[in-house]
């Protein structure tokens, strides 16, 4: 690896925004012919003319100058690296230079603000290789020495004169070179691949393309604001490094009202409606949804990178929903598919990642998120951190008139605790005073998914006409169903409540929860 070949790609699975790249592109496929259609393209924003990326094939790679084979390919540019991202300041910061500049070329891969540094203070060009089209939908990067704009591909057709127009823009070989596509993936490891044919020893790519840098930057490089909004629906691909810093101290919630001194209920209250039993509910202690504690179901059968390997366990099952614990290591892989039959809530315990919908676009998900994935969902998963989670699985007909195109993902930050609507006391309560707060973060046809929170206090319940699956994030709750079975809650703990389940709160600690409340009408 003396040549710039094995650094510009050591691991071509970190060439993308999170260093989740999907391994290096056989050279075999570079060209318009194959009908590959690159579903999870982190953070892809083309635009309505250019709907999906394919990944060419021979002929294509060869009308541009390729003359490597596969295995050839795999052998130069081995899947290897460390996936870990740096904590450091900001591109201009003395001490950022210090530890950036001496790591390249040999690193290969820079992040955006490693790429401005390399711009601002090594001499290196950002080679831009997206279309004409593609750079007139999403922006220019206009800075005070411009990118060199060499296409690798207009639409479907490869460009035929690229390798001539790159020795025309850059005939001496050593010549310092940042490589830059829509999202640091495909187009740009190809390029990459073309450059080291070519013999250019100082190439760097750009991990997250012109979409990061878009996000982190304005077309003139200056930085934007990157305070992170709340994240209701989805987000711009950002760098982990900056989701971390602006998920690390979300704001204060508000405080609710001072709860009421809590007096328990009358020894041996009854229900105010006679009924005899009712189903028990299902619980799963915090322990219980330990990593150890979690049976391995085995790796992913179709994986796109890594060795993605899962643990499942099942809390509760019937013809409408299930309910239970899941893990899975670092790797990406789609979705069931072609397209989800069911809909899926999960609350993300540990780990970090993303979900992409059909056509691009991204949905990072970090710990304390609940996420959302409607029925007709297609789209990919990139781990970046072994994820965690609780989850329920929604089993419903169609929703009449509900028929977006395409299916959204839906991700929720806790910062939605703070949004909750105070609801009031409840007027059923024969015990304190509790004061209920709400949030209604989903609520399509049959399933409404949301967030609650309820001060000291105690009611009865009626039988349930719906089922109810909620994740305890803070609190300390007791329910009684009518049979007399106690069973006390608290923060970590997974409950499904059964249709027909019927007893008694009684809620020790101001709770707060997440919850899917499922209602099938054609049963």
């Amino acid at each position: 690896a003396a040549s710039g070949r094995g650094r510009a790609i050591e691991a071509a699975a970190r060439m993308d925004s999170t260093g989740l790249g999907r391994g290096p592109p056989t050279l075999a496929s570079i060209g318009p012919q194959s009908g590959f259609v690159m579903l999870g393209a982190l953070g892809l924003a083309i635009g309505a003319a250019l709907h999906l990326v394919r990944r060419p094939s021979q002929d294509g790679y060869a009308q541009l100058g390729g003359d490597r084979d596969e295995e050839q390919c795999i052998a130069m540019f081995p899947l290897s690296g460390d996936y870990s991202l740096p904590s450091l300041p900001w591109w201009d910061d003395e001490k950022f230079k210090a530890a950036t500049l001496p790591n390249f070329p040999d690193k290969g891969i820079a992040t955006t603000d490693e790429a401005r540094c390399l711009w601002a203070f090594a001499g290196y060009d950002i080679l831009d290789v997206r279309s004409e089209l593609e750079r007139a939908q999403q922006g220019r990067i206009e800075l005070e020495r411009a990118t060199v704009d060499v296409p690798l591909f207009e639409g479907q057709q490869p460009n035929r004169s690229f390798i001539s127009e790159i020795k025309a823009r850059f005939p001496d070989r050593s010549a310092r070179i940042v490589v830059m596509c829509s999202d640091g993936r495909n187009r740009a490891i190809q390029a990459l691949h073309l450059l080291d044919a070519e013999g250019y020893h100082n190439i760097v790519g750009m991990k997250g393309g012109f979409n990061m840098w878009d996000a982190i930057f304005d077309g003139r490089g200056k930085r934007r604001d990157v305070t992170m909004p709340p994240r209701q629906d989805s987000m711009k691909w950002q760098d982990w490094e900056e989701v971390m810093m602006n998920n690390s101290a979300p704001a204060a919630a508000a405080a609710p009202p001072p709860p009421p001194a809590y007096t328990a209920a009358p020894s041996g209250a009854a229900p105010s409606a006679v009924v005899t039993s009712c189903p028990p509910l299902a619980y799963a202690s915090a322990r219980e949804l330990e990593w150890d504690q979690i049976p391995p179901s085995g790796p992913r059968k179709v994986v796109d990178w890594g060795e993605p390997t899962q643990q499942s366990k099942n809390s509760y099952a019937d013809s409408v929903i299930k309910s239970g614990a899941w893990t899975c290591t670092s790797g990406g892989f789609p979705g069931s598919g072609p397209a989800r039959d069911t809909t899926e809530w999960f609350y993300v315990i540990e780990g970090e990642g993303a979900l992409t919908d059909v056509d691009g676009e991204v949905h990072v998900w970090l710990p304390g998120d609940w996420v959302v994935l409607p029925k007709g969902w297609i789209g990919q998963w990139d781990i970046m951190k072994p994820i965690r989670k609780v989850w329920c699985v929604h089993t419903h007909d169609d929703v009449p008139g509900w028929n977006p195109n395409p299916v959204r993902a839906l991700v929720v930050s806790p910062r939605a605790f703070d949004e909750m609507a105070p609801l009031g006391v409840r007027s059923d309560a024969d015990s304190g005073s509790p004061h209920c707060f709400n949030l209604d973060s989903y609520d399509i046809g049959p399933t409404s998914i949301g967030a609650w929170s309820c001060t000291p206090g105690g009611w009865q319940s009626k039988p349930r006409e719906t089922r109810e699956v909620f994740y305890v994030v803070e609190g300390k709750a007791t329910l009684t169903d009518v049979n007399g079975t106690v069973q006390r809650v608290s923060a970590g703990d997974l409950v499904t409540l059964p249709k027909g389940w019927h007893g008694r709160w009684d809620i020790q600690e101001t709770i707060k929860k997440v919850y899917v409340i499922t209602s099938n009408e054609n049963e």
